[in-house]
């Protein structure tokens, strides 16, 4: 959910989840390796985003249900 609303680095994302980094990256591995998200280099920090458009449109979906 948290990339949903776009880009965000991995500190970003580790100190929003409220989850240890190690965890985040490990999950952040497998959505990358699932060519879910992407990443890219900002110097020293690595920052992810959405990358299948499709993915995006099904968490729309599903957290739209969650609320109901």
């Amino acid at each position: 959910k948290a990339l949903m609303g776009g880009e965000l680095c991995v500190k970003s994302l580790w100190e929003t989840l409220g989850l240890p980094q190690a965890n985040v990256s490990q999950h952040l591995t497998v959505l990358k390796s699932q060519q879910i998200i992407s990443s890219r280099r900002d110097g020293p920090k690595i920052c992810y985003s959405l990358a299948d458009k499709r993915a995006l449109r099904m968490l729309t979906l599903l957290f739209q249900r969650e609320g109901d």
